[in-house]
């Protein structure tokens, strides 16, 4: 398994959890968040696509 392969599986793991964590964020019906978890819940849900395709590339991506 080269480099860009274990790079690619962590950032698509990586991404799958940074998107539950920015559901669970968005689904929160407790008290009030900090705001800086707001910020992170509000970032992880945002970024998370860019990150499991660019780590799917990675796993894709051949030797050159």
């Amino acid at each position: 398994m080269t480099i860009n392969k274990k790079i690619g599986i962590i950032l698509t793991v990586l991404g799958l959890l940074m998107f539950v964590a920015g559901v669970s964020m968005f689904t929160y019906q407790g008290k009030p968040l900090s705001p800086f978890l707001s910020k992170i819940g509000m970032y992880s849900f945002i970024l998370w696509f860019p990150v499991v395709i660019i780590g799917i590339i990675l796993i894709i991506k051949k030797k050159s």
